[in-house]
């Protein structure tokens, strides 16, 4: 692929991208009112995203296989409309037991979203490339769930919170539609070739408890934050200003910052400096250091800029530990939403006690994993082996 096809193509995914991820968070900032409304307690709020996690970290793996022999285009069709269909199911019943359900189903969709989205951006550039391109990846998410947050919090100014939710399924499955200019990519899979999991080194098996104690930690913090702020007595509309300055403060970390550090430093050194601000940040934030208001606006910044680099910084790292981009994707993505539908239910009980306490639990967590970081050492290539079937 030319050098300039491949960069039309990288504008484009992030085009698709920018789309995607306004239209599936614009939701958040008045999930919180949409459970008041009906009935139930907002810190069910993330026991809710807890089984949409789980729903994708099941289909997660299927969707990375699937995006390998069958391609990106039309799992990412159906991957969008089908969550637009869950998502206007989740603004239309009351019963907890649906809206489980609804939350469950959204997420084996979103497995045929962002994942796959991660894949064709792998698949689509040179190792060279890569590492820029997710970077410009993840700057794009950040600043598009910050604008999803901004517009979702404008638009609970004149409507109910069920009629946001429809408002969202349209749009998704809008975008479905858009995103078929997007070329179907996908890869000649050897079936002769199968990648031995089994036989992975202890530094791998550190790496995925690295990777599900550290999403469990920010999933959690993002999740609950939303309602924290919205029990201090702030609006929805001021969570979606708030969020909006993260996300471009990210959007610099990500296309200035990060791309400075990775010419100075090693992925795996910086994933590992990442998760012990992760954790360092959320101790000044939460421990009572200095006033909330103060801390909104140095640690809590500090900790979302960092956050920042988690993602392309462990994209780029997965997607040479294999010859099989997609299927490693998917399992990584696996091990994260474990994480992500562990960390929300369990904390739910801890914000139930006390909030504060959920957030230094998080920062202990972040410790934790900030130690098995340490034990992954430098990049090593997992082969796949050859097996008959």
């Amino acid at each position: 692929m030319s050098q300039l096809l491949q960069r039309k193509q990288i504008v484009l995914a992030l085009f698709v991208y920018a789309l995607i991820t306004i239209s599936a968070n614009f939701q958040h900032p008045i999930t919180p009112a949409f459970l008041s409304n009906i009935g139930l307690e907002r810190s069910l709020y993330g026991f809710l995203f807890a089984f949409m996690a789980l729903g994708l970290s099941l289909a997660a793996p299927i969707s990375g296989r699937l995006t390998d022999s069958v391609g990106t285009r039309w799992l990412l069709v159906a991957g969008l409309s089908s969550y637009g269909m869950f998502q206007m199911i989740f603004g239309s019943v009351t019963n907890i037991v649906f809206l489980v359900l609804a939350r469950f189903g959204a997420g084996l969709s979103v497995a045929f979203v962002f994942p796959i989205m991660i894949s064709y951006v792998v698949k689509i550039t040179n190792k060279e490339e890569r590492s820029v391109a997710l970077a410009m990846l993840t700057a794009s998410q950040l600043l598009f769930v910050s604008v999803g947050y901004f517009i979702g919090g404008q638009l609970d100014r004149f409507f109910l919170p069920q009629t946001i939710f429809y408002l969202q399924g349209a749009a998704l499955v809008s975008v479905a539609m858009i995103s078929l200019v997007l070329p179907n990519v996908k890869v000649v899979v050897d079936r002769t070739l199968s990648l031995q999991f089994a036989k992975v080194p202890k530094h791998g098996l550190y790496m995925i408890a690295m990777f599900f104690l550290i999403s469990a930690v920010t999933m959690t913090v993002v999740r609950y934050f939303d309602v924290y702020f919205i029990d201090l007595g702030y609006s929805a509309a001021q969570l979606g200003q708030y969020v909006l300055i993260t996300g471009v403060l990210s959007v610099v970390t990500n296309l200035i910052i990060l791309p400075y550090l990775l010419k100075r430093a090693t992925d795996i050194r910086l994933l590992q400096f990442v998760v012990f601000m992760i954790s360092v940040t959320l101790f000044f934030t939460f421990g009572g250091l200095q006033p909330f208001i103060v801390a909104l606006f140095t640690t809590h910044l500090l900790f979302n800029m960092v956050r920042s680099m988690y993602d392309p910084l462990h994209n780029n790292y997965i997607s040479r530990l294999s010859d099989y981009q997609g299927q490693v994707i998917g399992m990584s993505e696996s091990a994260k939403m474990m994480g992500m539908f562990l960390g929300p239910i369990l904390g739910g009980y801890i914000y139930a006690v006390s909030p504060e306490a959920l957030f230094l639990t998080a920062a202990s967590i972040g410790a934790v994993a900030f130690v098995l970081s340490l034990r992954i050492g430098h990049q090593r290539t997992l082969r796949p082996s050859k097996q008959k079937l």
